[in-house]
């Protein structure tokens, strides 16, 4: 694919653009363009320390004081909250457990959720920080191309909410439809899991309850070095449920940024990601 959760990665400006190698075929434009997509696409890597201010988009969405009784937030509540303060961040996670979802591992709990199913979904989370910070994972890479087009309409239709989510929808379908074409691939299927690790995270609480949550990931470049990213979300708490409020800018890669190094302040998911069934 891509791998767990988002398509392709906006990099910083200046940031290095590798180029992906394929072997026997390194001739072929159409392999090498199919190579680096799978290679970027990350999925829920998430957390920096200081937010960069291009990364996270959703956060202009929300506005302290309004939109009282959990109502997802409208575009013109465009202002930051005022006061919104650091969650203590848990010494560890180590009620963890790693899922396997069609070769990527997401990261699940007993206490935080995910607590059930509803078809192809993963429903139920904790109202806490952890709970957040698993339905941040678990319904960014449902909602992104990389788990198939049953999934993600499904996800996009009943877990993303706000007033980009129509225009999120429309990304993700042309994204999977070219990239499903690409490895030869029915529709419905998921593509194949990439090779992004996630670390760990950070959470920062909202007006009425929500959650801004910072993912962190490496993924390999084309020379094998780890490349850094965070992916900036935020979560609302909704029908005693998380959704996830849909980028603003109506894609994935709009709020995915290539990081110098892993954050200071990351809180390490607890036992580490095992390695995802990816390649190429």
């Amino acid at each position: 694919m891509p791998t767990p959760l988002v398509p392709p990665p906006r990099r910083t400006p200046g940031a290095h653009r590798h180029r992906s190698v394929t072997y026997a075929r390194a001739h072929d434009p159409a392999r090498l363009q199919n190579r680096r997509r799978r290679r970027q696409m990350v999925v829920l890597a998430v957390i920096a320390v200081v937010f960069p201010a291009t990364a996270l988009s959703a956060w202009n969405v929300l506005r302290d004081g309004e939109n009282a009784g959990g109502a997802p937030p409208t575009a013109e509540q465009s202002a930051a909250p005022d006061g919104a303060s650091q969650s203590p961040a848990p010494s560890s996670t180590s009620d963890l457990t790693w899922v396997d979802h069609q070769g990527t591992p997401l990261p699940a709990s007993a206490a935080a959720g995910p607590a059930s199913q509803d078809g192809p979904l993963d429903v139920g989370y904790a109202d806490t920080d952890l709970g957040a910070v698993l339905a941040a994972v678990h319904i960014s890479y449902a909602a992104g191309p990389s788990a198939g087009s049953t999934t993600f309409r499904a996800a996009l239709e009943n877990q993303v909410t706000g007033p980009a989510q129509q225009a999120l929808s429309v990304a993700v379908e042309k994204d999977y439809a070219e990239a499903r074409v690409a490895v030869d691939l029915r529709d419905g299927q998921p593509l194949p899991p990439g090779d992004a690790t996630l670390l760990g995270y950070t959470v920062e609480q909202l007006p009425q309850g929500n959650r801004h949550v910072q993912l962190v990931l490496t993924s390999a470049a084309a020379d094998g070095s780890p490349q850094v990213f965070s992916v900036d979300v935020v979560m609302i708490r909704q029908d005693d449920d998380w959704c996830l409020l849909a980028p603003s800018a109506g894609t994935w890669n709009s709020i995915v940024t290539q990081l110098p190094d892993v954050p200071m302040d990351l809180t390490r998911f607890d036992p580490a990601q095992p390695p995802t069934g990816g390649g190429d």
